[in-house]
């Protein structure tokens, strides 16, 4: 007997694609690296052969963590129906949320006239910006209570991008209307206040939540061919990026043309092969090159030094500001490595980046960051394969936090930094955590013999007959709530 018609997929279950996330990753994190030796910070940096061993074991070390999850062949049998109508209301929600928040950060800036001049010198506002997060930081209170609430929601700002993507098809002419709405908001916010942070944020979760879409078998209306359909994807996917690139390009030299804001460690000279290029656009690419770079100059400071213990909440800042508003903790922010190398190395702790590595390490050793990285890779294989191999809109909301994390591998721990990111990371971890059979419907197998049976019959080696509730390899079952 088959089961075959019990499944909606498009096509049979196969390992396409199960490794897609894990060759970006170690194609963006090498190719920072080189970015790093092929500029002048090399010439800054100290101790460039422990850096090395140090920056190439931890890239393996997330190699090694996602094969490891990978190590025995994991074939699906899907038997989960995404909750649609659960992923329509928590993206209303977003969108209502996200409008709120980006309106009130853009308040938040102070002079909202000229908006169409803000946008087009971006430059001048991100100046005004710095001024006043330094009076801000000058004058911080803690959070109020209607704060802190609009804090805890903060998980909305990924569900917004990701669950919009996903069930795009699904989602009802309105809600479509106010999620690119919604993202539009984000957009001019950025352009507003010349920052780059909101369409680097926007960059990767489009870019994950397309990923997913590209490789899973989420539920859509009629589209045209496979290959067609993951073309489109994929040339939206690089259209976003691009649109970033020269969206900080054209940023940075506008920032540049002020004058008042300049880095000297971002040597033209390392564009001297491009000089038939005007001197402003090389100057402009000399910082988008230091950007994604200059952190494991930091970091090679930060391995000069010994460890001290920062009790567990070195790597997040976000954490340091409740204990200090909370319990009137101090101190412990002084006693990172990089705080502590800015000291000896004048290499600014605020100023510049130090790769997420010191920060970590301040908590974890350097040795523990290496072990962290693997359990990383781990989790990273295992989001990424319930996402795209059980529809499980949870399980894709932590492969977006995991793909966040290592897209800023280069320059902090990003979603520790600052309060409301600390709740979008332990928000998303904690949705996860609820069994699966709570929001999603299970599709039946009356025997265990049946899962193996695919394509006229043809056995399934992962689950063979007598295996009792097995779904497929792992022990995805009703009974456990679908996890490993």
């Amino acid at each position: 007997m088959t089961v075959t018609k019990q499944f909606n997929h498009p096509r049979r279950p196969n390992s396409r694609g199960l490794f897609a996330p894990l060759v970006l990753a170690e194609l963006y994190l090498f190719g920072t690296f080189f970015l790093f030796w092929i500029t002048s910070l090399r010439d800054e940096a100290v101790g460039l052969g422990l850096l090395t061993v140090f920056v190439v074991a931890c890239h393996l070390a997330l190699l090694g963590g996602y094969l490891f999850f990978f190590r025995k062949p994991r074939l699906q049998i899907n038997s989960f129906e995404p909750p649609i109508a659960m992923m329509r209301w928590v993206t209303a929600a977003a969108v209502l949320w996200s409008v709120a928040f980006w309106a009130q950060t853009y308040r938040d800036e102070g002079d909202t006239s000229g908006l169409m001049h803000r946008m087009s010198s971006p430059g001048e506002s991100y100046l005004m910006r710095r001024e006043l997060f330094k009076e801000h930081v000058d004058n911080l209170k803690p959070v109020s209570r209607l704060g802190q609430l609009e804090m805890c929601a903060s998980i909305l700002s990924f569900c917004l991008p990701v669950f919009g993507i996903l069930i795009w098809t699904r989602l009802g002419f309105i809600l479509k209307g106010g999620v690119v709405f919604a993202l539009a908001i984000i957009a001019v916010v950025a352009l507003a206040t010349g920052t780059n942070e909101p369409f680097g944020h926007l960059v990767m979760l489009v870019s994950s939540a397309l990923l997913i879409r590209r490789y899973g078998f989420w539920p859509a209306a009629p589209k045209p061919a496979g290959s067609a359909r993951r073309n489109s994807q994929l040339v939206i996917a690089v259209g976003v990026v691009f649109g970033f690139v020269v969206f900080m390009g054209y940023n940075l030299e506008n920032r540049l043309n002020a004058r008042r804001y300049y880095d000297p460690r971002a040597n033209v000279g390392d564009l001297a092969s491009l000089d038939f290029l005007p001197f402003e656009v090389r100057e402009a690419l000399s910082h988008e090159l230091f950007y994604p770079a200059n952190g494991y100059c930091g970091l090679s400071y930060a391995l000069q030094m010994p460890f001290e213990w920062t009790k567990g909440v070195g790597s997040s800042r976000g954490i340091q500001g409740y204990l200090k508003d909370y319990l009137g903790v101090e101190g412990i922010l002084e006693r990172t490595y990089p705080f502590r190398a800015e000291k000896i190395y004048d290499w600014p702790a605020g100023g510049y980046w130090w790769t997420m590595y010191p920060w970590l390490a301040s908590d974890l050793t350097f040795p523990g960051v290496v072990v962290f990285m693997f359990m990383l890779g781990w989790a990273f294989a295992k989001t990424w394969y319930e996402s795209i191999r059980l529809n499980d809109p949870f399980a894709a909301l932590v492969f977006t936090v995991i793909f966040f994390t290592i897209g800023f591998v280069p320059a902090n721990p990003q979603l520790l930094m600052l309060k409301n990111e600390v709740w979008t990371e332990f928000g998303a971890l904690a949705l996860y955590c609820l069994p699966r059979t709570m929001y999603a419907k299970i599709k039946p197998i009356r025997r265990s013999g049946d899962a193996g049976k695919l394509n006229n019959g043809r056995v399934n080696a992962i689950n063979p007959p007598g295996r009792r509730s097995a779904i497929f390899e792992g022990g995805y079952t009703a009974k456990n709530g679908g996890r490993l």
